[in-house]
């Protein structure tokens, strides 16, 4: 199956801190970010997430596409993957509900970061989901407690 997604930098970076962006190639044929997203999570990296993706072959960058008027609120990196996705009719991997909302008004199918974990526990690439979910949350992932019920409910655990 040939999988190709746009992804904003906080997924990236959520799973690259916790040692598991390796969930992306495993899911998706090929990452593409915007040249912004990249400055924002490889740019001048000295530590993570910057070099842990700086050489991966799933990973491409694209130049930022011509902005979107609508979406003049956001800072470039989602202003970029937004346009990308609708310019490339993917789905996008982004985090933040406003810049989400936005997309999805613009006809851009979105998922987060969540989804790319309860789509690997799906298929099989992971045992659990709570022990990923409690590492997130312990590297500054904002999530309600709710929610991660919900999400550990939906998995049995």
């Amino acid at each position: 199956m040939n999988i190709v997604v746009v992804s904003d930098s906080g997924p990236l970076i959520s799973l690259s801190r916790i040692g598991r962006a390796d969930l992306f190639p495993a899911l998706f044929t090929k990452v593409v970010i915007p040249s912004s997203v990249h400055a924002e999570v490889i740019g001048q990296a000295q530590a993570r997430p910057g070099l842990e993706l700086r050489e991966a072959a799933w990973l491409q960058v694209m130049p930022d596409p011509a902005s979107i008027d609508q979406l003049k609120a956001f800072g470039a990196g989602e202003r970029s993957a937004i346009a990308l996705a609708q310019t490339l009719s993917a789905k996008l991997i982004i985090d933040d509900q406003k810049a989400r909302t936005a997309a999805e008004q613009l006809g851009v199918s979105c998922a987060g970061t969540l989804n790319v974990i309860g789509q690997a526990k799906s298929l099989g690439l992971i045992t659990q989901v709570k022990p990923i979910l409690d590492e997130l949350i312990g590297n500054s992932f904002r999530i309600s407690p709710k929610v991660v019920a919900k999400i550990l409910s939906s998995f049995g655990e």
